[in-house]
């Protein structure tokens, strides 16, 4: 029988057949009709970061998958036709385990893409390869701040495009942040009290649903109108776990995404996921997804079904418009190709392990199989 090696998936791309996805540092590629999982290339070589948490596959030009830095200190731009690879080192950016960026937006040709940790913008032109970095609205945020957030993490929500601007929210604050690629002009919108802060936020019909992960509750608020409505005492309960530190309690809901009328905020470090009639504005427990946790991504398919990605339980989620779910593991054989050139492979789940020094391998005739045995203590 095949050993079975689990990957994992964050953000994604579907194209020509094919989801595409970073799983550590090699590109993937998850077959639509098949399900077969296969590894087209690496993305960063030797690298010193141990971590599944390197670069993340938000965007896509043409044949070319946008590789975003999160740990790691570059861009990548690969073309999954002509094999090309095009690296981008960023200014200024060490490899350390603060996740710089994790969202992008494509508006104009260019993909900007949007900061978590980092105190940027980055501005990526594919067509002539070139990258610009935006900071001065930082400097604003700052003096607007009544907290230090200097040395923070995790300091911003995943971007939405609405229009041609993208928004942001400020995970320690109650700062809405619009930003307008035409000018680079960024609008900063105090939302509530000075004590509320926003995780998440989703946009449906004109409203944003803002969710107050630490204060447990929802606002909704229009920019014609301001807060329309405010939804508390709901249960976010977290999971908690040895190794869920802290500040990571706070990720109870990290996306969210919509069927119809009805928003579905899937638990990440929440106990329950929940779901929002925007008709009725009720907001109660979905129990149809009782056994989906460590949310990141979610984004819809040519079918209409939500794809739900699980960072702790390496998961797939498929849900259709009748909330029906199915769950897809996503497993590599250990002899499904060579992996040359590759380095670090995330073998814990499967395994049972804590790594803890970094893993590699240069020889282009290593299968999977050997390049793990060699390198797992």
């Amino acid at each position: 029988m095949k050993k079975k090696y689990l990957l994992k998936c964050e953000s994604f791309q579907v194209y020509e057949g094919n989801m595409w996805f970073v799983s550590g540092n090699f590109l993937c590629r998850r077959n639509i009709k098949t399900g077969e999982i296969n590894i087209e290339s690496y993305i960063i070589p030797q690298y010193g970061v141990e971590g599944g948490f390197l670069c993340t596959l938000t965007g896509r030009y043409e044949n070319r998958m946008i590789c975003i830095p999160e740990q790691a200190d570059r861009l990548i731009d690969y073309d999954i036709k002509t094999k090309e690879r095009r690296v981008f080192f960023l200014d200024n950016a060490q490899s350390d385990i603060s996740i710089k960026f994790r969202s992008s937006c494509f508006i104009n040709d260019k993909f900007y893409i949007m900061p978590e940790s980092a105190h940027k913008i980055m501005v990526y032109d594919p067509k002539f390869g070139e990258i610009d970095y935006l900071s001065d609205w930082f400097s604003i945020l700052l003096k607007d701040s009544e907290k230090n957030i200097d040395n923070k993490e995790n300091i911003f929500s995943l971007s939405r495009q609405i229009d041609n601007k993208i928004y942001f929210s400020t995970t320690f604050s109650n700062v809405l942040c619009c930003f307008d690629p035409k000018n680079n002009n960024v609008d900063y919108i105090h939302v509530g009290p000075a004590d509320y802060k926003y995780q998440l936020f989703y946009y449906l019909d004109g409203i944003f649903y803002l969710v107050d992960n630490s204060k447990m509750r929802i606002v909704r608020w229009s920019q014609n109108e301001g807060i329309i409505g405010e939804k508390e005492g709901i249960s976010f309960e977290t999971i908690l776990t040895e190794e869920l530190e802290e500040r990571e309690a706070e990720y109870r809901f990290f996306d969210a995404f919509n069927l119809g009328k009805v928003i579905i905020l899937p638990a990440c470090f929440a106990n329950e996921s929940l779901m929002i009639d925007t008709q009725t504005n009720q907001v109660k427990i979905c129990d149809q997804l009782s056994k989906v946790h460590g949310c990141c991504f979610a984004d819809t398919n040519e079918s209409n079904e939500a794809i739900i990605t699980s960072i702790i339980d390496n998961n797939l989620f498929f849900v259709n418009d009748n909330l029906n779910v199915n769950k897809v593991d996503l497993e590599l054989s250990e002899d499904v190709e060579k992996v040359g050139d590759m380095c670090w492979f995330d073998i814990l789940p499967a395994e049972k392990k804590r790594v803890t020094k970094n893993l590699w391998s240069e020889s282009q005739e290593a299968t999977l199989g050997i390049f793990i045995k060699n390198t797992i203590l």
